[in-house]
């Protein structure tokens, strides 16, 4: 048993035998930690252990192994697939490669602190530095919920990111085009292929997952009025139709004049299109782009 560093984190590093094959093989169990005192401390607690007939750290109580296999599991089927896309992206690229090894007991608000300061310092995937605090402070999130579900199945008696200090985000002042510059984009994009697409979400605040849903089936124009029923998202890059966000979301629109009469020009050039391509068109015949 020894201690050894990677990256910024101390890890404990065990050597016995796989009981399966009977090969030796090392064991790397993450304090969470940029101290080697830490590591060292962690290390003592392990041998003492191992001397009782413990084992250390089986692989069943793992944090990566409980949000592996208990935790995405449990939450697929209550979010929505890009965000639960999000969760385990962010469970398999920062989470785990970090904490993964420590016991899911163990797991402490310091070395949640200290995996935060270093996903600041070194958290980008491409290895070219860290997150923004927004980001880090995202993944704090997720950690929480997941923390927090432990609690509620009794895994754990309470959860340490409630504890923890992720960083500030400062908040940003918003900042929307005024009406002279919204007008000149508009005019500018008019041509364009997503001209429509552009009037619809400026026109409606309409979310762009909403607008690229959109099927003619949900457009009146006799009424000027159209109904969300659906998104259009990225997940796993796939594009996937979804349903709304929240019951709020499924709702009707009016639409201005001038976006009605875009829209009908919209309409008229695609079927000419489709008239003209025949057997070779690749657009659907009921939706808008």
């Amino acid at each position: 048993m020894s201690v050894q560093k990677k990256g910024s984190v101390w890890y404990v590093v065990l050597e016995d035998r796989d009981p399966s094959t009977g090969k030796r093989r090392q064991r790397w169990i993450s304090t969470g930690s940029s101290r080697k005192k830490d590591a060292i401390d962690e290390e003592i607690r392990l041998k003492a252990q191992r001397l009782r007939g413990i084992d250390t750290v089986p692989s069943s109580d793992r944090l990566s192994a409980y949000l592996r296999d208990n935790w995405l599991p449990a939450v697929r089927p209550t979010v929505r697939s890009s965000t639960h896309q999000s969760y385990e992206q962010i469970v398999r690229t920062h989470v785990s490669p970090r904490l993964g090894n420590a016991a899911l007991k163990a797991i402490t608000p310091t070395m949640l602190n200290q995996m935060y300061e270093d996903l600041l310092d070194h958290g980008r995937v491409d290895e070219r530095g860290g997150l923004s605090p927004k980001s880090v402070r995202n993944i704090h999130v997720v950690v929480r919920k997941a923390l927090n579900d432990a609690v509620r199945w009794d895994l754990l008696v309470r959860n340490p990111a409630d504890l923890a200090n992720p960083p500030r985000v400062a908040r940003q002042e918003a900042r929307a085009w005024k009406p002279d510059q919204l007008s000149q984009f508009l005019d500018y994009t008019s041509s364009h292929r997503l001209g429509p697409a552009f009037r619809l979400t400026a026109m409606t605040g309409m979310r762009r997952g909403e607008v690229l849903g959109l099927r003619w089936s949900d457009v009146d124009l006799d009424t000027a009025r159209l109904s969300i029923q659906r998104s259009r998202i990225s997940v796993a890059y796939e594009v996937v139709l979804s349903e709304p966000k929240t019951a709020r979301s499924r709702r009707s629109i009016a639409l201005d004049s001038e976006t009605v009469s875009e829209l009908k020009k919209h309409r008229r050039q695609q079927l000419e299109e489709r008239l003209a391509a025949g057997e070779l068109w690749q657009g659907g015949r009921r939706s808008l782009h």
